[in-house]
């Protein structure tokens, strides 16, 4: 993972949005950012690591939002309080599933499967912190809306909470927080995590022992067809032969029964012959 190439495109990304927070909206400058981001990151070729790029480019320029005095007001108040409590509960995502990746690396290594592990968990672990994140921020827009307040119940509540008892937050009561500001500062950081799941499935599409698994389960899909073909013929096959001599044990039948009508026709004419004759004689 190369840490200068993430770093550098998050800051890259911050540099502009406080450029653009100079001129115009908060959230049209993040976005802004959002997008040098994005466009970096790609250049880079660091794509599997979109989540940790966006989440240094959210701490970073909620910090400095705070540090820098000559930032507008409006940029102080709701961007730069979500971009920090967003950026912090991302940093946790980020840096656990990264905490476990080198542990299951480390402890998969031995057993020569290390890669294979890593790949896995680092898809599986990139899906679920964006679908824990998104749930966080539907939770937390559902809470402020409904009570005007964040509460603990989810993560984002905590956090939100620690950072309103470490700093001072005197325009939440004159001006409220703003619900839509915060809800598209939240979407997108999701994102960021998105595409980082998007990469990491790619990444795990190409290692070797996922590939092989699914040559192997498409030969078995394949022997199984061709088994199920089989009996299918032969069960065909079967059911042909059963019907061809049922019907030829009618056919024959039927002679048998047409055999024995012709004696018996037969017979009868014999027996009307001698009928006759011996009417003649005894006339």
């Amino acid at each position: 993972m190369s840490y200068k190439g993430i770093l550098s495109s998050g800051l890259s990304g911050t540099v502009v949005a406080l450029i653009l927070g100079m001129v115009t909206v908060p959230l049209v400058a993040i976005t802004g950012g959002a997008m040098t981001v994005f466009i970096i990151t790609r250049r880079k070729n660091i794509q599997r690591h979109y989540d940790a790029v966006g989440t240094i480019y959210y701490l970073s320029l909620g910090l400095l939002v705070f540090v820098i005095p000559f930032i507008p007001t409006v940029f102080k108040q709701t961007p730069q309080l979500f971009l920090t409590v967003f950026g912090l509960f991302s940093a946790a995502i980020v840096l656990t599933k990264r905490t476990i990746t080198y542990l299951l690396g480390a402890i998969a290594s031995r057993l020569g499967r290390g890669d294979s592990v890593s790949s896995f968990w680092n898809a599986v672990s990139s899906i679920i912190g964006t679908l824990l994140l998104a749930w966080s921020v539907i939770k937390l827009k559902y809470r402020l809306i409904k009570t005007g307040l964040a509460g603990v119940a989810t993560p984002l509540g905590l956090i939100l909470n620690i950072v309103g008892r470490l700093v001072e937050l005197p325009w939440v009561l004159n001006v409220g927080v703003d619900i839509t500001a915060m809800v598209f500062i939240g979407a997108v950081l999701v994102g960021f995590h998105t595409l980082t799941s998007w990469y990491e499935v790619l990444a795990l599409r190409q290692d070797p022992l996922v590939q092989a698994f699914t040559e192997r389960s498409k030969d078995t899909a394949s022997t199984a067809a061709a088994k199920s073909k089989s009996v299918a013929e032969t069960a065909s096959k079967r059911s042909r032969d059963a019907t061809s001599k049922t019907a030829q044990k009618a056919s024959d039948r039927g002679e048998d029964i047409a055999k024995s009508d012709m004696i018996g026709a037969g017979v009868m004419s014999h027996l009307l012959d001698i009928d006759e004759v011996e009417n003649r004689t005894v006339s």
